[in-house]
């Protein structure tokens, strides 16, 4: 499992902070600096900063999407790896699917902020995709097509 860090205006809480606020234990907890003054928070605290700002994790999911092309999908982030590598938050993300063309080739179109990205793919390379697609539906971007 990948370790997740939470960053809260300047305080940084790894895995130990994490996993003291998750599994109810006093038994470390961290002082923060604020201006002159130490405090440590409380375990109540912490964890209702966690739960507000965690998401939910999956395995790594890694697909070709042709001859030179890679696209990794963690849950969170999309990064298509060949060429110029290009990453997509989910929250930012829409994906539209092309119908085939005659020689069955389609483009997938990942759209950011207003901004097309073009991912040509062949019938061996768009079925290779459809595990990826629907990680993709399951994280709530759109998918059309």
């Amino acid at each position: 499992m990948a370790a997740l860090y939470l960053v809260i205006e300047d305080y940084k809480l790894g895995p130990v902070y994490q996993r003291a606020a998750t599994q109810g234990t006093n038994s470390f907890e961290p002082p923060i600096q604020t201006g002159s003054a130490v405090r440590r928070p409380c375990r109540a605290a912490v964890a209702s900063l966690l739960a507000t700002a965690t998401f939910a994790v999956m395995d790594l999911l890694e697909v070709g999407a042709g001859p030179n092309r890679i696209v990794a999908f963690d849950g969170r982030v999309l990064e298509v790896f060949g060429g110029s590598v290009r990453r997509f938050h989910v929250k930012l993300l829409s994906v539209t699917v092309s119908g085939p063309d005659k020689h069955g080739n389609r483009n997938v179109v990942l759209r950011q902020a207003g901004i097309d990205n073009s991912l040509p793919v062949d019938e061996p390379a768009y079925e290779q995709l459809q595990p990826l697609l629907e990680a993709l539906r399951s994280a709530g971007v759109s998918v059309a097509g």
